[in-house]
């Protein structure tokens, strides 16, 4: 009877340790997120909290007063990383993980990309890289939470964007994709026994997207056409070089080609770009 008693005192003990040690889980005023994009071939990663208006007065008011340095959210600064040298505004920036500050005024934005990143929501300003200015716009809807985008993606480049309350404040940014992308295919036409067919197909596909050497591309997307001769995605981009070449009979020929695989295949947005192209280009002929 001792031991049942005594084992009882026990658990009882035990629970209520356990309960004066738990931790207590509550939704998060502010919570953080992380933002993975990929740039023209460059990666991004961003990190911040969202706080909320929550009724309030956001930019000049009480959440983020004009001509204050702001940390670009809540709790900790924001951060920003990426993979490869990049510009914003116009201002180089090597590839790396930066803190991302502001001062908001009510017609221009200070944006500072520092490189701090403890994580302190305090700007140590000997550590600042570069900062620009840049405008701020008004939204026509109500954004409730902090956010951050990009947005309006190029080949090249994309805007970052901040937003929150009715104000719209875009970072442009652009990264160095010829220098990479001219690398890797020069790699590789020095050494093509070692390409693969989506090789041969991504560089003709860049030397047609970006006016380069038209002949050079339809080498490559024959290659690539050889590899694999039912792609008819492979046959449509082969007709279009061809078109860019001037020769709409053998584009034509190539374009009708392509739709043929399409068709047996089902793919209805490739026989509808064949059959675009075919029209054009019998009017040229």
């Amino acid at each position: 009877m001792k031991n049942i008693i005594f084992g009882a005192l026990v658990a009882t003990t035990l629970a209520f340790g356990y309960e004066a040690t738990a931790q207590i889980t509550t939704p998060q005023p502010s919570p953080a997120a992380t933002l993975q994009q990929t740039v023209g071939i460059t990666n991004f990663t961003l990190t911040y909290s969202r706080p909320g208006a929550k009724g309030r007065t956001v930019f000049g008011g009480e959440i983020v007063p004009f001509d204050k340095e702001w940390r670009t959210g809540a709790n900790s600064a924001t951060m920003i990383t990426f993979d490869d040298k990049v510009k914003m505004e116009g201002n180089e920036i090597p590839a790396g993980k930066y803190s991302l500050f502001s001062i908001p005024s009510k017609n221009e934005w200070t944006i500072i990309i520092n490189k701090d990143v403890s994580g302190s929501s305090v700007r140590d300003a000997s550590k600042d890289l570069v900062s620009f200015k840049v405008k701020p716009q008004a939204l026509p809807m109500h954004v409730e939470t902090f956010s951050i985008g990009f947005n309006e993606f190029t080949n090249t480049g994309a805007f970052l964007d901040l937003s929150w309350e009715k104000t719209l404040v875009r970072i442009k940014i652009e990264t160095d994709v010829e220098a990479k992308v001219m690398e890797q295919i020069n790699r590789f036409a020095k050494n093509p026994m070692s390409a693969v067919g989506h090789n041969y197909l991504a560089a003709a596909s860049y030397y047609l997207e970006n006016g380069k050497d038209m002949k050079q591309a339809l080498e490559w997307i024959n290659k690539a056409a050889e590899i694999n001769p039912q792609a008819y995605w492979i046959l449509h981009t082969k007709a279009l070089i061809q078109g860019k070449l001037g020769d709409y009979k053998a584009a034509i020929e190539t374009a009708e080609a392509s739709k043929k695989i399409a068709t047996e295949q089902k793919d209805d947005a490739y026989i509808t770009r064949n059959d675009k192209v075919i029209a054009e280009w019998k009017k040229m002929k």
